[in-house]
C-alpha cells in the first residue's frame, strides 16, 4: 500500500472542532484511562471529547432535524464512542504498519472541502471558528489525515468491488425492512397545552391539571377544539387554533407521536403528561403509509443488501484486528 486514491475524500465523515470543554467526566478523572490500545492509551476524556465532537458535528450537518432524531443519535454516539475509538486506533496502526501515506494534496482538499460546503469559502470565519475550539491548524489537518485513513482502510477492507446478490438475499432483507419502504404515515394534529405551574407559581399541577381536564369535558360535550386552543393553550400552536399541521413519526417526541398515530380521527385524546405541560391531541385527519411490492424498489433492496455485506466484511475485518491486538478496557465515560 503505497497512496490512497482520492475515492478516499468522498469517505470523509469526521471530526469538525474538538471542544475544549468536557463533560461526562468529573473533574478528578481528566486523565483517567478507560483502555489501552497495544500499550497505548485511550483516556476518559478522549472518550468525552469523541462524544462531544461527533454531537457537535452531526447537530451542525442535521440543523432540521426533530427533538427525537436528535436524542436518538446522541444516545447512539454515546454508545458507541470507545468501541469507536478502539477501532480508529486499530485502524490507523494497521494503516502504518502497511507503510501506508496519504498525499498532502488530498488532506489540502479535504480541508478546502469543508471551507467551501461548512462555511461558504469563508477561510476568515473558519480560522475564526478554529481559533475558538482550541484546535492549532495542524491539528485540525491531523483530524482530516486520521478521517481519510480510517475511511479508505474500511472501503478497501469492505469486500469485492462487485457484489452479486440473490434472489433470497433480497426478499430476506425486503421483509426484514418493510417498513422503512412504507410510504409514509401522517396525521394532521391540533394541540392543547397547559403549563403544570404558571410562571408566577401561583397556580399547581394539580389545578392545571384539573384545568384541563375540565376542557377535555367541554371538548367531549361538542366545543370545538380550535375555539378551546386559542382561548386556554399556552403554547406556540395557540394562535392556530392549537394546529400543528401535518406531520409525520420523526417530528414530536416519541410519546405524543404514539399517541397521536394511535387516536382515532375526530377524537381528543386522554390527558397527556408531557414534562412541563398537560397537553390534549386532536387528530384531524390520518393518512396511513402503504408498503410497495419488491418489484418496485428492486434497486433499493440490492443496495441494502450490498451494504449490509460490506458492512459484515468490515466488521469480520475489525474482529481479527482486535483478536490480534492486546486491547484492555478499564471503564467507559457515562
Amino acid at each position: 500500500m503505497k497512496s490512497i486514491s482520492h475515492i478516499a475524500l468522498h469517505l470523509i465523515a469526521g471530526a469538525f472542532f474538538l471542544l475544549p470543554h468536557l463533560g461526562c467526566q468529573a473533574a478528578d478523572e481528566v486523565n483517567g484511562i478507560a483502555a489501552t490500545v497495544n500499550g497505548e492509551v485511550v483516556t476518559k476524556a478522549e472518550v468525552a471529547g469523541a462524544v462531544m465532537t461527533q454531537t457537535q458535528l452531526w447537530l451542525f450537518q442535521n440543523q432540521m432535524a426533530s427533538p427525537a432524531q436528535r436524542d436518538a443519535e446522541i444516545n447512539k454516539i454515546k454508545t458507541a464512542a470507545l468501541k469507536d475509538l478502539i477501532d480508529r486506533k486499530l485502524i490507523l496502526a494497521e494503516f502504518k504498519t502497511k507503510g501506508g501515506v496519504i498525499k498532502r494534496q488530498y488532506i489540502d482538499q479535504a480541508v478546502d472541502r469543508i471551507i467551501r460546503d461548512r462555511f461558504k469559502g469563508d477561510r476568515k470565519k473558519f480560522n475564526e471558528e478554529l481559533q475558538k475550539s482550541g484546535l492549532t491548524f495542524p491539528d485540525f489537518r491531523k483530524i482530516q489525515e486520521e478521517q481519510i485513513v480510517v475511511g479508505a482502510m474500511r472501503s478497501q477492507n469492505s469486500g469485492g468491488r462487485i457484489m452479486i446478490n440473490t434472489p433470497k438475499q433480497r426478499q430476506e432483507t425486503y421483509q426484514k425492512n418493510r417498513a422503512l419502504f412504507a410510504t409514509d404515515s401522517f396525521v394532521k394534529l391540533r394541540m392543547l397545552s397547559i403549563p403544570k405551574q404558571t410562571a408566577e407559581g401561583a397556580k399547581t399541577a394539580s389545578s392545571q391539571k384539573a384545568l384541563i381536564e375540565e376542557i377535555r369535558k367541554k371538548l367531549l360535550d361538542g366545543a370545538e377544539f380550535a375555539t378551546m386552543a386559542k382561548t386556554y393553550s399556552q403554547d406556540s400552536f395557540a394562535s392556530e387554533g392549537g394546529s400543528a399541521g401535518t406531520i409525520g413519526k420523526d417530528v414530536l417526541n416519541e410519546k405524543i407521536t404514539t399517541i397521536a398515530f394511535n387516536l382515532t380521527p375526530r377524537k381528543v385524546s386522554e390527558v397527556i403528561d408531557d414534562g412541563a405541560d398537560w397537553r390534549l391531541i386532536y387528530i384531524d385527519a390520518k393518512q396511513e403509509g402503504k408498503t410497495p411490492p419488491l418489484s418496485e424498489v428492486h434497486e433499493q433492496v440490492d443496495k441494502m443488501v450490498t451494504q449490509e455485506k460490506r458492512q459484515k466484511t468490515v466488521e469480520n475485518w475489525l474482529k481479527r484486528l482486535r483478536k490480534d491486538a492486546n486491547v484492555r478496557i478499564f471503564g467507559s465515560c457515562s
